[in-house]
């Protein structure tokens, strides 16, 4: 495709180099230019200046103009980059409505007119864009890809060299998950550039933009579900420590990891003495530390933790439970551990805390 070279001049014109690049590259003025750290290597030393027309890196060469800059940057061939500058600078590409098709074309159809991909070549393009990114070792973009639902619409067409389309995919997601992705712009530049790849089979003349959007979804209880958060009920500091082993069980406003833990805690709270279960504990300073031990218990002066093992919720060897919780040995706390079999009943998580209790006892007197 051919734009012509008027109409590339008043892009770049309308395109300031110091704000395109600045939303990359935090950049400084010197002098009459800028500088910053090159977004295209790793350096310490800024060696990466931009000037009113182009921008040059003094370590690894990369050189170009406001075009150039976004096509390095987002991988985007010279036609997407343009449309995307265009866009943002509030210009109209020529062909897009009211330049003539050159002589002896024939004239493109509407947009409105123009057939669109059929449902079996967009899931086709999605699976084989979704293959690429495997390939990259872009997990980000091929989990956004599969896991949400999309929509794929005709962005703009130009009748230029025998018309070329640009089609945006906007993926919706919802707006917990959004929140979520501080990376959304890398992972739409990496889903654009596969599409644009997959779709090379079928034509040279398509483009793909990719948008990552919120998902708008009906709640008729949200007033409801928001007073209850404003309210503060429902947070806990428990079990957000150890990710791979999520608390998922509530039991009266607590959050436990298995039935056998909640059955102990029932015991010790028949049992009257004070602890804390699945509490977070924290050692600040240099060398910090922040565990979850499964129940904390008080009694006489004396501190001791207690862990619950041995099912699918408490596969910790002992060995790697006692490093990570020698910090607080160290300050005098006694270690227990229990089976969960040996509480996964109220009988047995009743004689288990006597059992616990006796050990205390048994501290305190020999001192």
């Amino acid at each position: 495709m051919t734009l012509p070279s008027a109409f590339l001049d008043e892009l770049r014109t309308r395109t300031p180099m110091p704000s395109l690049i600045g939303r990359y590259v935090q950049l400084t003025r010197n002098g009459r230019q800028w500088k910053g750290c090159c977004p295209f290597h790793n350096e310490k030393t800024p060696s990466f200046y931009v000037y009113d027309d182009h921008y040059h890196c003094f370590g690894c060469g990369a050189h170009g103009d406001a075009i150039g800059f976004v096509m390095q940057r987002e991988k985007l061939d010279f036609t997407p980059a343009v449309v995307k500058l265009a866009r943002e600078a509030g210009m109209t590409l020529p062909g897009a409505s009211d330049a003539a098709p050159p002589t002896g074309a024939s004239p493109s159809p509407a947009i409105e007119n123009r057939s669109e991909f059929s449902a079996p070549q967009v899931d086709a393009l999605l699976a084989t864009a979704a293959r690429l990114l495997i390939r990259d070792a872009k997990i980000s973009a091929v989990s956004v890809l599969a896991n949400t639902s999309g929509r794929l619409t005709l962005e703009h067409h130009d009748n230029w060299d025998g018309g070329q389309d640009t089609w945006l995919l906007t993926l919706f997601v919802p707006a917990d998950v959004y929140l979520e992705m501080p990376q959304r712009e890398a992972i739409e530049k990496d889903i654009g550039h596969a599409l644009s790849t997959a779709v090379a089979s079928l034509s040279d003349s398509d483009f793909f933009i990719a948008k990552i959007v919120t998902a708008l979804e009906e709640d008729s209880e949200w007033r409801a579900k928001v007073m209850h958060h404003l309210s503060g009920a429902g947070i806990t500091n428990q079990g957000r420590v150890r990710s791979d082993n999520i608390a998922a069980r509530q039991f009266e406003g607590l959050l436990f990891r298995s039935a056998p833990e909640i059955e102990f805690y029932r015991a010790l709270k028949r049992a009257g003495v004070p602890f804390a279960p699945l509490s977070v504990v924290l050692k600040g300073g240099v060398q910090y530390r922040r565990v979850e031990p499964d129940f904390i218990l008080f009694k006489d002066g004396q501190i001791m933790i207690v862990e619950i093992d041995g099912d699918l919720y408490h596969n910790e060897k002992p060995a790697a439970a006692h490093t990570r919780l020698k910090f607080l040995l160290d300050e005098g706390a006694k270690l227990e551990r229990i089976t969960a079999d040996e509480c996964d009943t109220p009988e047995k998580a009743r004689e288990a805390v006597e059992r616990v209790l006796h050990t205390i006892e048994k501290h305190r007197r020999a001192r």
